[in-house]
Parts: structure tokens; sequence; C-alpha cells
């Protein structure tokens, strides 16, 4: 019974780790492609072959030539054609591949941008990608007699100028091309790495050959163009081609440079030290006292600045305030013997003999005494106050007996 059991959860592992492999895989899906496969990738995108099915917005519609390729009327002198009438990119567009379908010059130039070093994929040219159908183009359109021989021809019993049929084949190709780069935009200032345009003396009438155009070497281009950007799978930018929007001239751009994302470093920010209070400064603050009478007509030593409700004492001595009634005229009213007053004339004898008066106290001076408090730490701008030496206070005994 146990083997069967231990047999039975051998088995549900078993079946757990393989639903976790390929959950793993799902999820992972493939692994990173390396260099190497991106470039095969991207060759294989930018690559259009004879036997390709060809989109239907690539082929051609007409193919009556467009005399406004040699008559103009041209923005520039060196010209390959004429304006574009649009201004957004999918109309731009369209009117590029409509270009390049019924005008051999446009065509052959973008066939020609197309071995220049500066286009590549994935390190090859566009046109070694292409030389199925690049080779024999550019070889029949430099045979004697140009362009005009070349794909120029009168339509059937008439005097029409028509384009090949070969040459409408190739220029299908050329737009196929063009549309297999994902991501188009127009802007206004890009400067081109290259450009081809139409030498002013090249630039005959129609029944002559038709211009050939070739690399500029005198300038690049800064004005506003249809750009194809062409992306790897990671949306890195591999190459630029572009159409000037006032020529329809190829151009190669620049790939728009990389963001930079900086390293943050973060900021560890600490607290600012605190300074430490300085220790308190001790003062000496000087008390005067002086001794003078209260209330009671006794001694006291009081501080100078409260001396209110005291009085000084004469020769030594304090009068204490009588309480007695004043009719008693300083009789005792007690009818004790002591100054007893038995009429008028009469001699008293004092029977209660006085005990002996104390002696005269003498009032003392002034009395400094020095007290001292702890003061407050000083502020920043107030000079610090000097500590003064302590005072020995000027009377330390008691006064006359008082306390």
């Amino acid at each position: 019974m146990y083997r069967k059991i231990f047999v039975g959860a051998g088995v549900a592992v078993a079946l757990v780790l393989v639903a976790v492999v390929i959950i793993v895989s799902v999820v992972m899906g493939k692994p990173h492609a390396s260099a190497a496969d991106k470039a095969v990738d991207l060759t294989a995108q930018y690559t259009v072959k004879l036997t390709d099915l060809l989109p239907a917005e690539a082929k051609c519609t007409t193919n009556v030539f467009d005399k406004r390729s040699l008559n103009g009327p041209f923005l520039y002198d060196d010209a390959v054609d004429i304006a574009m009438k649009s201004s957004d990119k999918d109309s731009s567009f369209a009117e590029l591949m409509a270009a390049i379908c019924t005008k051999p010059t446009t065509g052959v130039a973008y066939v020609s941008m197309l071995s220049a070093p500066e286009a590549t994929i994935g390190g090859h040219k566009l046109s070694e990608l292409n030389q199925e159908w690049v080779s024999p183009m550019m070889a029949k359109a430099q045979q004697d007699g140009g362009l005009t021989n070349a794909f120029l021809t009168y339509k059937s019993g008439t005097n029409e100028v028509v384009v090949t049929d070969e040459y409408q084949r190739y220029a299908s190709l050329i737009n196929t091309l063009l549309m297999r780069f994902p991501e188009r935009y127009i802007a206004n200032d890009e400067r081109s790495l290259a450009n081809w345009h139409v030498l002013k003396q090249d630039r005959l009438t129609v029944s002559a050959a038709l211009p050939f155009a070739v690399r500029n070497t005198e300038y690049e281009e800064s004005r506003p163009a249809l750009w194809f950007k062409a992306v790897d799978k990671a949306g890195t930018c591999d190459l630029v081609v572009g159409a000037n929007l006032g020529d329809e001239r190829p151009e190669v751009g620049s790939c728009p440079p990389t963001a930079y994302i900086p390293t943050v470093t973060p900021i560890v920010t600490e607290p600012a030290p605190v300074a430490s209070s300085p220790p308190p400064t001790q003062t000496t603050t000087t008390v005067v006292y002086v001794w003078l009478c209260d209330s009671t007509g006794q001694i006291v030593k009081v501080p100078a600045g409260q001396t209110s409700g005291y009085t000084e004492p004469i020769a030594g001595k304090c009068k204490k305030l009588s309480t007695q009634d004043p009719a008693q005229n300083n009789n005792a009213g007690n009818g004790a013997t002591l100054n007893q007053d038995p009429g008028p004339g009469a001699t008293t004898t004092p029977t209660v003999v006085p005990t002996t008066p104390r002696p005269t106290p003498v009032a003392p001076a002034p009395t400094t005494v020095t007290r001292t408090t702890q003061a407050p730490p000083p502020e920043a701008s107030v000079n610090p106050v000097p500590t003064a030496p302590s005072e020995t206070p000027r009377n330390t005994g008691d006064p006359g007996g008082f306390n």
C-alpha cells in the first residue's frame, strides 16, 4: 500500500514539474535575439524579391509619362522633380509613389540612393540586399540612349509617350521597399548626409534624353522632407532615408540621437551640525544693604532699593510707635503701681524699680553683600561680560546685637 502511495506522489511531482516548464516557456518566450539574429531579421525585411507578392498600394495604376519632370515648374535649378502638393506624411508618400511610377528620372534617382555607402541595413547596402532587380535596372539605365531609350516608348498606334512595362515593374519594387520602412514622418530642418540632384545643363526637352540624377557633392539639404526610418525589433533606428518635399529628390538622413539617461547618484543630506551652546557665564551682582527701623522699632537690614516703609534711626535708636490711649496720660491703666497719678500736687514714688536698660545700639554703616546668580547664555551679538571678582561683605557681624 505504501509503495503505491509513493509511486503516485512521484508521478504527481513529475507532472507539476512538466507544467512549470511549459508555463515558463510560454511566459519567457524565445530568448533575446543576438546582434547577428537582428541583422538577419533586418536584411530579410528590407530585401524585396522579384517573386514577392507586392502590395496593391505599391503597384502602378497608369503608364502615362509625366512630362512635368522635364518642363517643371521647378523650385530649384537642380530639382529632380516638381514640388509635392501635400504636406502630411501619408498624402506625400502617395504622391511620391505615383511620381516613381511615371517618371524614370525620379525612379532611377532612388535606385542610385540604394547604392550609397550611407544607405546600409544590418551592415549591408540596400542595393546589395536587392541586387536581384537593382543591378539589371541600373545596367539598362546606363546604356546608350540613357533613360529615354531604356524606359520610354510610344503607346501603340499613337504619339503618346508612356513608360515601359519593365520600368513599371521596377517602380513597384521601389515602392514596396519604401513601404517596408515602419516609420514615416515629416521634418522641416533635418540635415541630409547625402542627396541626389539633376545638373542644370542636363535638363533638356522631352524630345531629348531624360536627365539622370547624380549625387550632390556641392551641399547637403536642410529643407522639409518626408523621412522613412528603419528600426529593428527593439525599436532601435538603423537607417533613415527621405524625399525632399520641394522636388522629391532622394536623401539619406541620420538616425535621431538616442535619448541620454543620466546616472542619478542619490544625494544623501546629512543634518547640519548643531553648534554647542557656550557654557553659561557667571556674573556677580552686588546688592547693597542698609540698616533701617521697621514699624516695631527694630533695626533691620534692608536692600538699598527696597526701603519703602522704613525710617532712619535717630542717634542710633529707633522710635517705637505708641499703642497707648492718649487719655491715660502715660499712666498705667490697669491699676498697676507704676507711674500712678494720686492727684494734683502729690509726689509719687515708684514701687517697681526698672531693670537695667539695654545698651544703646549704634546704627551700623551700610553693608554691601555679594550675591552670585546664573545668567543665561549671551546673545551672539553681545560681547561677553567679564566675571567680576567676588566681594567680601563690608560687615559680616551682627550690628548692635540685632539679627
